[in-house]
């Protein structure tokens, strides 16, 4: 009942704001990210920090490397460590609105899963589906030919759930009660600042820190604190060739759970982005992003290697 409350009232807040028509939104407006007269190659991999108005989409597929999971024992004899690769499927629909040229409220729904490819790593890592909810508020504080400052508040309402075998085998070692599937639902604040700097006029720069406090998806331990930090180069080729392309080259690290895992450090991801921007309110592109993830219950963090196909359109 609380989740129902929660989004409800967010709603209805968020419903109030848009009624409000918007300033200064004409056809000339139409445009895709910019400092100044720099173009910003749009990606996935870091919010975007433009007060605009837009319709997201990106759907990604990433698989790990080969994943050990550590050694069992049984009465204290050891057992051989299970083996094999994750797959990782991700989809993540974003809208936002600008309510005023200083303010945009945006919503956005991501869902993800993982799942072992061989019946080894469905045995050791488990089956995980998680969904999620955003809903916030971006705020320009300061604008130039050359700078662009803003920050956004923003409320996550996520849910997870695990089929965890190993665990239940473990379980019923042990001679513990330990559930098959288990459900954990998470809601969180998270606070952002985001700078972006038109080095010249095909070279811009982003940069991206993040505060959370949330619940946390194990639910025998208290909220917790998380934080991120990320940046971003991007390269409007079209100001050097004749290619209407964009490239991006991006870092990031955050604490944060995406995807409803439990990690137990941060995650580090490194982007290589390129996308297509011949027209001013519409671009599509290829995001290839490489992640070591220090999932629970692994000695070694994780090796993704997701490819993602993101759409965005600006109106």
């Amino acid at each position: 009942m609380r989740w129902t409350r929660t989004r409800t009232t967010l709603l209805a807040l968020t419903v109030m704001i848009c009624a409000c028509p918007a300033q200064g939104a004409g056809q000339a407006d139409i445009t895709a990210p910019r400092v100044g007269e720099t173009r910003v190659v749009p990606t996935t991999f870091l919010p975007d920090p433009f007060i605009n108005t837009k319709v997201s989409l990106g759907l990604g597929y990433g698989k790990s490397s080969n994943i050990l999971t550590p050694l069992l024992e049984i009465e204290g004899d050891p057992i051989l460590g299970l083996e094999g690769d994750l797959l990782y499927l991700i989809l993540d629909f974003e809208y936002k609105y600008a309510v005023r040229e200083w303010v945009a409220v945006w919503a956005r729904i991501r869902v993800a899963g993982r799942l072992g490819n061989e019946i080894q790593s469905i045995l050791a890592q488990g089956v995980n589906a998680a969904t999620g909810f955003e809903l916030g508020w971006l705020f320009r504080l300061y604008e130039t030919d050359r700078h662009y400052l803003s920050t956004g508040i923003s409320v996550r309402n996520g849910s997870a759930t695990l089929v965890d075998i190993l665990g239940w085998a473990n379980g019923i070692i042990e001679d513990e009660e330990v559930g098959l599937i288990w459900k954990s639902p998470t809601l969180g604040t998270v606070g952002e600042m985001h700078y972006a700097y038109a080095a010249n006029d095909f070279t811009a720069l982003q940069f991206l820190g993040q505060l959370s406090y949330s619940e946390t998806v194990i639910r025998a331990t208290n909220n917790e604190w998380y934080y991120g930090l990320g940046g971003l180069v991007s390269f409007d080729l079209a100001k050097r060739t004749d290619a209407p392309v964009g490239l991006a080259l991006g870092y990031k690290y955050t604490t944060i759970p995406e995807g409803g895992d439990e990690i137990a450090e941060g995650t580090h991801a490194v982007l290589v982005g390129l996308s297509y921007m011949g027209r001013p309110d519409f671009s599509i592109g290829l995001d290839l992003e490489f992640q070591k993830v220090p999932l629970k219950g692994l000695d070694d963090p994780a090796k993704f290697f997701t490819a993602t196909i993101s759409s965005q359109y600006f109106f």
